[in-house]
């Protein structure tokens, strides 16, 4: 599969007409049962009917819990180059936008998990257009090193999109920087839970660790650590 963090790219092009959060999270969503599990099983997230029962929900969950306890303390401990170009929605009420945009914010969900699931079919040994095009499943041999086109068009599609979303990033317009990137505690705290949900993860080992189980493992546990230090952040506003 490509890699989660890259599959936002091809939702971007419909952000005008839809919600950029439900976009951008929905279209990673496929890929949370890893990370729930924290290794490379998946009986859920990627079929069809998941979209509605798994991706769906897990989406909306993600979507408050950023908006109302991630966003502003991570905005403001992002370094200037980030910040200057995110803090502009700090502040924004999420709450009130889906009180009045929840129908538009579940379809750009929706949207998004498809697009997840669509590239995933071009890019998985067991992808339908994988399956039904004999091209992706032929195998080219550099040497000793054999690899099947789908999975070259995996890791391409996979630079190409991070790409995409870096473009993106930086073409935005930068506003002025409120960053507080050397504080120390917000991060260290994060890294700390981090260590500590990691250790814990492993110490219950019940599969075999390769390198896509680490990865499943160690993104939910960095998710955990900067969900606890925004939630610490929020305790101190809130004091």
């Amino acid at each position: 599969m490509p890699f989660t963090f890259s599959h936002p790219a091809i939702t971007l092009p419909f952000k005008r007409w839809f919600s950029t959060t439900g976009l951008v999270v929905g279209s990673m969503s496929p890929d949370f049962e890893y990370f729930l599990k924290m290794n490379l099983e998946n009986q859920h997230g990627h079929t069809f009917a998941g979209i509605f029962y798994f991706d769906l929900m897990i989406s909306l969950l993600l979507c408050f819990l950023y908006h109302n306890i991630i966003r502003d303390a991570l905005i403001r401990n992002l370094p200037s180059f980030l910040n200057s170009r995110f803090n502009y929605v700090i502040d924004f009420s999420w709450n009130d936008y889906f009180k009045k945009n929840w129908f538009l914010i579940m379809l750009s969900i929706i949207i998004g998990a498809f697009s997840h699931i669509f590239w995933d079919s071009f890019t998985h040994d067991t992808g339908f257009f994988v399956e039904k095009i004999p091209f992706l499943q032929e195998v080219l041999k550099v040497g000793s090193f054999r690899i099947p086109v789908f999975k070259i068009l995996q890791h391409v599609s996979t630079f190409v999109g991070a790409m995409i979303i870096m473009f993106y990033i930086f073409k935005k317009p930068l506003g002025k920087s409120n960053s507080m990137f050397f504080n120390v505690g917000f991060w260290f705290a994060a890294f700390v839970v981090s260590i500590i949900v990691i250790l814990v993860r492993l110490s219950y080992l019940s599969f075999n660790l390769g390198i896509g189980n680490l990865i499943v493992t160690i993104i939910p546990s960095m998710f955990l650590g900067v969900l606890f230090s925004s939630l610490l952040n929020l305790k101190r506003i809130t004091n």
